[in-house]
């Protein structure tokens, strides 16, 4: 099993989208290490996982995807961080400009 991307970062009241890989045919789960920071949800049919952030964090909060046993298959688990941030407005980089737009105002 695996869950991609590894880490994200979610805005409070956003959600951001993980996928996974998984080939047996267990139970497929998924927690957050805190709660209070972010929920999850699970979609077998389409393999993903989907984490809404409910108030910021100051550090990583751990997924964890799990597939219980079966009489085929053994139990598995895959994690990725979440990290649920404050929106403070888009940055944007270009390689070869000679601004920076920040918001709707240059510089």
């Amino acid at each position: 099993m695996t869950v991609t991307p590894s880490r994200q970062m979610i805005n409070p009241g956003s959600t951001g989208s993980f996928s996974y890989t998984y080939n047996g045919n267990g139970t497929v789960s998924a927690s957050v290490s805190d709660s209070n920071k972010a929920s999850v949800s699970v979609n077998q049919s389409t393999k993903t996982i989907t984490v809404t952030g409910l108030n910021t964090t100051t550090s990583d909060i751990t997924l964890t995807v799990s597939a219980t046993a079966t009489s085929d298959y053994n139990a598995v688990s895959a994690t990725a961080k979440v990290q649920i941030g404050k929106n403070d407005g888009n940055l944007s980089l270009s390689q070869y400009s000679d601004s920076i737009k920040y918001g709707t105002s240059s510089k």
